[in-house]
């Protein structure tokens, strides 16, 4: 169950600032370099994967020390999905999260990736991730507000999918007689989560079908397959080869496949709902700071000397007379120059090559 690669492409780049602008800023005009900049608006305006993998490609290779890095290396990474390439996927999202790690969009669709490859424990741990920094993050900005409760609903969706996922493939690794029972009904709980999340992705109760016939559970297992059948697409066909199969053993004589087919629905129709799963990411409270006024009063010398250090400077509410130095001019950095110390003080001497390099 993977979300469209477009999501990427189409909302992340959008906008880069708050809600209050009226003017929103996009990524492009972050870029100085001209032709950086028509690299990379060539690279997100893109359809075809192929290319668009390309273009990703050639843009690293261009530009090593662009300052949207993370967000070509995201794009190259959902295009490799696109295109099956699982491996070079997760390549490329590893690159996209060291540089930005609290991502969850592309955590999501790593984690689903992972799972799908076997590698369970890096899909739990992505899942995880991605879950918690949904509990915890804000809407992004670039996403309009009244579709963030249903993306946000798909994605945790994807999340449990992900987990369940996992769980199902590491129970089922192991013989028979030594199966993780526990990781099944784990990997039914998260399935029964997800489908509760995102009721209209079929997969969800497709593999819930095999968790439960994996638990001996056919009657349920029916109706899930039934349900993922109703949903339609590739998958509602490969639920309707495992109706068959059931209807072959688990049917009345006489029992017509439609009788049979209608009854599993209707006893999906009178199944108690599940109930929510506990979000196995939930943040904690973080403590209060006590601050360094809780120590003046047993500490009263410490806290003096210490009030007068350059650390204890940095936490001082903002004024503009505590700032050093002129920060509103002579403020970019770029590449090549050469900064001596003469005369007290740094003596800029600009290079040939100069790509900027920071602004403060």
């Amino acid at each position: 169950m993977l979300l469209p690669c477009a999501l990427g492409l189409a909302q992340e780049f959008d906008a880069v600032v708050s809600d209050q602008n009226r003017k929103p800023a996009t990524i492009f005009d972050e870029i100085p370099d001209a032709a950086e900049r028509r690299a990379f608006q060539a690279l997100y305006q893109e359809r075809d994967p192929a290319k668009r993998l390309d273009l990703a490609e050639r843009f690293l290779r261009t530009y090593p020390r662009s300052g949207v890095l993370a967000e070509v290396y995201e794009i190259a990474a959902k295009t490799c999905i696109e295109l099956n390439d699982y491996q070079r996927a997760l390549e490329y999202a590893s690159a996209s999260l060291k540089l930005l790690p609290e991502n969850p969009l592309l955590l999501v669709s790593v984690a689903d990736v992972q799972a799908r490859q076997g590698l369970t424990q890096q899909a739990e741990q992505s899942a995880r991730e991605a879950l918690g920094e949904l509990a915890r993050f804000a809407r992004p900005a670039s996403i309009p507000e009244q579709g963030w409760p249903n993306l946000k609903r798909q994605l945790e969706a994807s999340c449990y999918f992900a987990l369940g996922r996992a769980a199902a493939a590491e129970a089922l690794r192991a013989p028979a007689r030594e199966r993780g029972w526990d990781l099944l009904h784990r990997s039914e709980a998260y399935l029964s989560e997800a489908r509760r999340l995102n009721p209209g992705d079929p997969e969800i109760p497709y593999l819930k079908g095999l968790t439960d016939l994996a638990l001996g559970r056919q009657d349920e297992a029916g109706a899930d397959f039934a349900a993922a059948h109703r949903l339609g697409g590739p998958i509602g066909s490969q639920a309707a080869g495992q109706l068959q199969k059931l209807y072959k053993t688990r049917a009345r004589p006489g029992t017509t496949f439609e009788a049979f087919l209608a009854r599993l629905e209707a006893k999906q129709e009178l199944s108690p709902a599940t109930k929510p799963v506990e979000n196995p990411a939930s943040p904690e409270p973080l403590p209060a700071y006590a601050g360094s006024q809780a120590c003046r009063a047993c500490h009263a010398d410490i806290y003096e000397h210490w009030s007068q250090t350059g650390m204890a400077r940095m936490f001082r509410p903002y004024r503009p007379e505590n700032v050093l130095g002129d920060f509103t001019r002579a403020n970019e950095f770029y590449e090549g120059d050469d900064g001596p110390w003469q005369t007290g003080r740094v003596e800029g001497i600009p290079g040939k090559a100069r790509p900027l390099f920071a602004r403060d």
